[in-house]
This record gives C-alpha cells, structure tokens and sequence, in this order.
C-alpha cells in the first residue's frame, strides 16, 4: 500500500497563547505533512504573525473573525490543488498539539478498508489531555 499524502490545514481565531506549541508538535511529527494550508480568522492577538512566521506569508488565509472552523478548512481546500486519491486531510485548530507518535497509530494495517469515509484519531490540548472533538481529527479524501 502506497504511503497517503498528507494535507495539514490549521485553522487560528485568537490562539497565539497556545499556537506556538500547536506549530511546534506539528513540525516534531514522526511523518512530516507533505502540505500545510493554514488559516487566521480575523485574529486580534499575533496568530495570523504566528502562521505567516512558521508556512510563509503567501500560505496565509485571512477570513473574518465569524467565520466558523468548517468554513475555513473549505477555503483551504479550495484554494490547493487537488493531491490524488490516497489524500489525508488533518484538521488542528490553534490549541491542538498532536504527539510525535500521531502518524505510527496511522499504520497500513489500520486501512484495509478500501476508501473508508473517515479515519479518526484525537489529540491532546492543554486543557484536555485524551480528546478534542472536531479538529484534530484525520480525514480520508
């Protein structure tokens, strides 16, 4: 089985507290994303400078403070070309530091389903160690 490509998409409203730690756990990953999409919906407190510093100025999605976190992962995805079928997308949101052994729960032997709709895995965050509904969850494509 070929190895998926990884789409990360980070989504920040007002989290420079605890991005930081967020962008740290990503990058220390045992399997680096193969793409990172990130996203500031109209942060007041540095995120937005946060992301730019860590994906580059021209990755940056800048959306209105109303916008919701499914709303921002959609302009993400609309704006990268497509990866091909064995694409994973993974869902962070500014508190949710993944550990370096995130991708090893990830193993082939985990996908024997052809094409399954959705492939879950939580993440911790500081203020809930074991799980975060929603963002931080891996998503087959």
């Amino acid at each position: 089985m070929s190895r998926p490509y990884v789409t990360a998409i980070v989504v920040a409203h007002d989290g420079a507290r605890r991005l930081g730690e967020t962008l740290r756990a990503l990058v220390n990953q045992s399997r680096s994303p193969d793409r990172v999409g990130d996203v500031d919906n109209g942060s007041k407190d540095g995120s937005a400078d946060l992301l730019a510093q860590a994906f580059g100025c021209g990755n940056l999605i800048s959306l209105p403070r109303s916008t919701g976190f499914g709303e921002s992962v959609a302009e993400v995805l609309a704006k990268l070309p497509p990866a091909g079928d064995d694409e994973w997308i993974w869902l962070l949101h500014d508190d949710c530091a993944p550990t370096g052994a995130r991708w090893r729960s990830c193993s082939p032997q985990r996908r024997r389903i052809p094409r399954p709709p959705c492939r879950a895995r939580t993440c911790s965050t500081a203020s809930r160690p074991l799980a975060l509904p929603g963002p931080g969850h891996l998503h087959h494509g």
